[in-house]
């Protein structure tokens, strides 16, 4: 479709040979009930301009996205197209699989209901090379009015968020009278996500020994969770 951007943009596609693209929008904090499609979305390298503007804050590795309001597809539940705005650590997944987490936005000058936002691969930028999954479980009422949680029919709160998953020192550990060696693990996540009591961390390690391995963690604290210069991580101990 046509959309009246004068020259720049299109000067911009001659110059990088670039084509538009379909994308996924994950607000946050993430949850992958609330994602939704951009059918119609430019990425472009930093100018010059953006680098100095940016007083050593971005690199040549971060990415500009412009993407429109009026192209925003498939948003099964809140934020509906009408009222979506982007905001810092929103996360944009291409269909190359990279995700770009905002971290400017400024409407574009020249056309209304538009975004120019700038962008970073925080998987390459601080190595999230592993992944988590969040699952949340089912849970009903036993015969004593106890919980019973149910983590076979748990839903999925987050599918594949890049992280990084790193070992604690670990050693021995009372429960309930009985002392066993109890993993603890930092997990570094590459969005904020909004986690329950009893959600479990489901982590993939990608790299070293290990790589392959999926653990179950239970999380104890979350930090980092307001902040936007800082990655959001866990304390998590294993289960």
């Amino acid at each position: 479709m046509s959309y009246p951007l004068a020259t720049r943009i299109a000067n911009d596609y001659l110059k990088y040979n670039l084509v538009p693209e379909v994308v996924t929008v994950y607000p946050a904090p993430r949850n992958d009930a609330t994602k939704f499609l951009i059918s119609y979305a430019e990425r472009f390298p930093l100018t010059e301009r953006d680098l100095i503007q940016g007083n050593g804050a971005y690199t040549s590795q971060d990415r500009v996205w412009y993407a429109w309001q009026s192209e925003i597809v498939n948003a099964a539940t809140p934020p509906q197209p009408s009222t979506f705005a982007f905001k810092p650590g929103d996360v944009i997944s291409a269909g190359d699989s990279t995700e770009w987490t905002v971290l400017q936005i400024s409407d574009y000058e020249e056309v209304d209901g538009s975004w120019r936002l700038m962008t970073r691969d925080l998987v390459l930028h601080f190595g999230l090379r592993d992944s988590v999954t969040i699952l949340r479980p089912v849970i009903s009422q036993g015969p004593a009015s106890e919980p019973v949680y149910d983590y076979y029919r748990a839903s999925r709160l987050v599918t594949n968020c890049p992280a990084r998953v790193q070992p604690k020192q670990g050693g021995p550990k009372t429960v309930n009278e009985f002392s066993s060696n109890v993993n603890d693990y930092t997990v570094v996540l590459g969005q904020q996500v909004s986690l329950q009591r009893d959600d479990i961390i489901q982590a993939m390690i990608a790299t070293g020994d290990n790589a392959g391995l999926v653990i179950n963690l239970k999380w104890k604290e979350q930090n980092n969770q307001e902040r936007i210069d800082e990655l959001p991580y866990l304390t998590c101990e294993r289960v």
